[in-house]
């Protein structure tokens, strides 16, 4: 089940070169859910670890619009309980 503007990030099992990326996956982003300014979206990206029902741990994702607190608090300041 995809939940709105949420992804996943997974390791790259082998690896051609020291350049190759080592992780790949993709997120699904909700636009209209994002204010933007000047063509541009600062988004805040959280993360959790998680292991898939065939073992493999992976990186399960999320996003939100950026919002910068008058108290200079922003969104990688909380700790969010995103449930998934």
């Amino acid at each position: 089940m995809e939940y709105p503007n949420s992804g996943a990030l997974f390791a790259q099992a082998v690896k051609k070169s020291d350049k190759s990326r080592d992780y790949w996956g993709d997120i699904t982003i909700t636009v209209k859910d994002f204010q933007i300014e000047n063509g541009q979206i600062k988004i805040a990206l959280s993360g959790w670890k998680k292991t898939s029902k065939m073992g493999k741990q992976f990186l399960s994702l999320a996003c939100q619009q950026k919002v910068e607190k008058q108290n200079n608090e922003t969104n990688e300041d909380k700790d969010d309980d995103i449930p998934f």
